[in-house]
Parts: structure tokens; sequence; C-alpha cells
């Protein structure tokens, strides 16, 4: 009767082999994207921050209306 030690060291290390192989292989690649929350689910100071930002722009774009006509208001008072 022969030994059957030398025959399940060499399955073993045959075992160890393959799943160092197989754990070395990517199996799968993920893509991360960066998505914004929904509005809904927002903090207070969130909510507040995105409406802060939007009367910011507006607030500029109407001080770039009344520098326009006063600089136009000026023009004309000049030319009487």
């Amino acid at each position: 009767m022969s030994s059957k030690w030398p025959s399940r060291c060499a399955l073993v290390v045959l075992g160890i082999v393959i799943g160092q192989w197989q754990a070395s292989q990517p199996a799968v690649e993920a893509q991360t994207r960066k998505v914004e929350a929904p509005q809904a689910f927002l903090s207070g100071s969130e909510r507040c921050e995105v409406i802060l930002k939007d009367i910011h722009k507006t607030l500029q774009t109407m001080d770039q209306r009344l520098l326009n006509l006063e600089q136009a208001s000026q023009v004309l008072v000049k030319k009487k």
C-alpha cells in the first residue's frame, strides 16, 4: 500500500497555487461616477446654500443692468 501523503500534499499545493492565481486576476472592475443628491434629500443648510448662490447671481445681474442704465443716463444728461 503506497502512502497517500505525497498526492494529498500535491493537491493542497495545487489548490493554493490556483487560489493565488485566481485572487490576482481582476474579476470585476467598478466604474464610479459622482452623482449629486436630489434636492429633496439635502439638509437645510445645503438647500440654503443653493438658494443663496442663486440670489447672489441674480443680484449680480441686476447690479450690472443698473450700472448700464446709470452709464446710459449719464451719457444722455451730458448731451443736454
